[in-house]
């Protein structure tokens, strides 16, 4: 391989890796850090119930567009237009949550939802919870429940992914920690490996350089295992 390719290849691969390595590794570990924010609440404010009916519309304007809710995660798919479903409205302090259900195929997490209301008194168990609402609770009623909110994005406490729970019940969305354990472990790795493959090009670049300049021998692209031989191999004879 003549030089001047020789040299044009080592500065593309070292472009690349240091890229990786201290730009496109820690941006994706930052926006890890970013997602998963955990908010805890000791106290909801207000808890209202109803059951709203498909034709019982209101509307919530946005920019240039009207919807019908703003729900953090609507349990069931909207393009089916279910005749009944169970809004909820949570007053956390200051944020408000919006949650949905599907009130025809109540799901796992709404039955979780429900259990709790019974258990606090909060709704008559013998009775149909349908007939019970509409239904707003106090804050004095209240007392004890903790609400966990996780964030899918930073910031985004709309967004209808987030995670809900009360008192350690998972009530709502699903829980993605598993997700961000997993994207931030492939976050260290890219780095980690990018980081690795800059020392093994750097190094490798220079024992070739130094080669070519005594003994003459010609530049070639090594393989990622005769890299690491050869790291090894110099690693072997210093500790000698």
């Amino acid at each position: 391989m003549r030089e001047s390719r020789f040299i044009i290849l080592t500065i593309i691969y070292i472009v690349i890796a240091t890229v990786f390595t201290f730009k496109f590794g820690p941006d994706f570990i930052r926006k890890m850090d970013d997602v998963g924010i955990a908010y805890d609440f000791n106290q909801v404010s207000s808890l209202e119930l109803k059951i709203r009916k498909e034709h019982e519309v209101k509307s919530f304007v946005m920019g240039n567009k009207a919807y019908d809710s703003l729900p953090l995660k609507i349990a069931y798919d909207t393009t089916d237009r279910k005749p009944k479903y169970i809004e909820v409205d949570m007053l956390l302090d200051t944020l408000k949550l919006h949650l949905a259900y599907d009130a025809q195929d109540p799901s796992e997490k709404w039955k979780r939802f429900l259990n709790i209301l019974n258990t606090r008194g909060l709704l008559d168990s013998t009775k149909d919870y349908k007939v019970q609402l509409p239904k707003k609770l106090s804050a004095e009623k209240l007392r004890g429940m903790n609400v966990k909110l996780v964030l899918d994005k930073v910031g985004d406490f709309d967004n209808r992914s987030n995670f809900v729970s009360i008192n350690d019940i998972h009530i709502y969305s699903v829980d993605s920690s598993f997700r961000y354990l997993f994207g931030k472990i492939a976050a260290y790795f890219i780095t980690i490996i990018s980081g690795f493959a800059l020392l093994l090009i750097t190094i490798n670049r220079v024992i070739q350089f130094f080669n070519h300049q005594r003994k003459g021998n010609d530049y070639y692209v090594p393989s990622w295992a005769e890299g690491i031989k050869e790291l090894t191999k110099r690693l072997t004879k210093s500790n000698k």
